[in-house]
């Protein structure tokens, strides 16, 4: 009798979490407005950045259970960038951009003020699965990647001011305005 009541809990445990982790359906965004259409073997944002590479910044917003914006952002030292839109993004879809040097020399001041590099890597944040999270990761100096995350949005101020210049220059550079 009570393996069968475990094996029912567990059961409902886990039809439960299933139908809670289903995504609502996308908003209706024109699929014209992406440049360069989704590969089927295009990776995921957490996947998109290759050990080899040598890009400069990349800033990546995680989905939640609702409707946060999911995309990464891959900037190359010469402002060359990579775009990854998935649901909730202000473009679903891969995109090629270009930043202004101005832009990529902003952020890495804004990183050396706040002392980026000696910032704990993943220390900020309630620690809930479903909560979104910014993820920036910075080439430092010696070459070596420094990863930050930071969920919820429980950070420090200097991160937070990061990320909203990052997802405005983002939106430029994609041709979107306003805010999300």
């Amino acid at each position: 009798m009570k393996l069968q009541w475990m094996k029912s809990v567990l059961v409902m445990l886990l039809v439960s979490v299933g139908v809670g982790c289903t995504r609502p359906a996308p908003t209706g965004k024109p699929a014209a407005t992406v440049s360069v259409p989704k590969s089927p073997t295009a990776p995921a944002p957490a996947q998109a950045v290759e050990e080899e590479s040598t890009y400069s910044l990349r800033f990546e917003r995680t989905p939640c259970m609702g409707k946060c914006p999911a995309y990464a952002l891959t900037i190359e030292s010469d402002g060359r960038a990579r775009y990854v839109g998935q649901a909730y993004a202000p473009l679903e879809g891969e995109k090629a951009l270009v930043f202004p040097n101005d832009v990529l020399r902003t952020a890495e001041k804004l990183l050396t003020t706040m002392q980026f590099e000696q910032m704990p890597e993943d220390e900020y944040g309630h620690g809930m699965m479903d909560a979104p999270a910014a993820i920036v990761t910075w080439r430092l100096a010696s070459g070596e990647l420094k990863t930050v995350r930071c969920t919820g949005g429980e950070c420090p101020d200097q991160l937070l001011d990061l990320h909203r210049y990052l997802d405005a220059e983002t939106r430029r550079a994609l041709g979107v305005e306003g805010e999300e």
